[in-house]
């Protein structure tokens, strides 16, 4: 059966000055090259397909092409993350029978976790990668006023990837621009209609490259595995 990952890509960079996230570098190679590397290197991942904005899609032709991935398939992404999402899977209709949604910033994804994502499509229409949250969350009013403590044991971070029945997830999201609904991430496009969505184990590595000190974070995490892939080498 058909997999594909959609990775958006189309981020205005903000709080990276402008810059567009995933061409920025760790350890000398761009992320998306090495999520893409992760996504398509793992043997779980049939094709790929990156939304970035319209005016950087020749450039990131130039890199997948220099990286080896010229068959990585490139759409124009919309105003925002959801828009974007939705534009990618219209490129896809009839091509894939599931699709796995994965922020091109996530680089430390590995094998273990796409497996977690994957296996459960048979019985389940979408699944999503998170963690337990370590510390307690507090529910509070606009005017700083603690209203709330919810229980911890019930609350996880939530990140991608976020693995889908295609059919079920394109519904999904074209029901929500319909009702110009937005949501956060693309399980709640399912939970808003009471489809059953699992969550499985992600990872505490599986960080989002947003600021400037996630990309030193993620320098330090890279030269990590890189020294233990040398100790299991030797």
């Amino acid at each position: 059966m058909i997999t594909t990952a959609v990775v958006p890509a189309a981020g205005s960079g903000r709080r990276m000055g402008n810059r567009a996230k995933p061409l920025l570098d760790i350890g000398g190679i761009p992320i998306v090259i090495h999520t893409l590397k992760a996504l398509l290197g793992s043997g779980k991942i049939d094709n790929a397909l990156i939304v970035c904005r319209e005016a950087e899609m020749s450039l990131y032709r130039r890199l997948l092409v220099k990286h080896g991935f010229g068959s990585v398939g490139i759409t124009a992404g919309g105003a925002e993350r959801q828009s974007s999402v939705f534009n990618g899977l219209k490129q896809l209709r009839g091509a894939t029978k599931r699709v796995l949604i994965h922020d091109a910033v996530r680089p430390f994804i590995d094998n273990a976790m796409l497996d977690r994502v994957i296996e459960p499509l048979s019985r389940y229409a979408g699944v999503v990668a998170g963690v337990p949250l370590k510390d307690t969350v507090k529910e509070v009013a606009a005017d700083g006023e603690i209203l709330s403590t919810p229980p911890r044991e019930y609350l996880w971070a939530v990140q991608t990837p976020q693995a889908f029945d295609f059919k079920t997830i394109y519904e999904s999201h074209e029901l929500a621009r319909q009702d110009n609904y937005s949501g956060t991430d693309d399980a709640v496009l399912l939970e808003r209609r009471e489809i059953p969505v699992l969550m499985v184990q992600g990872s505490y590595e599986n960080i989002k490259l947003t600021t400037a000190e996630d990309i030193l974070l993620a320098e330090m995490l890279l030269k990590m595995r890189n020294a233990d892939c040398k100790l299991q080498a030797t």
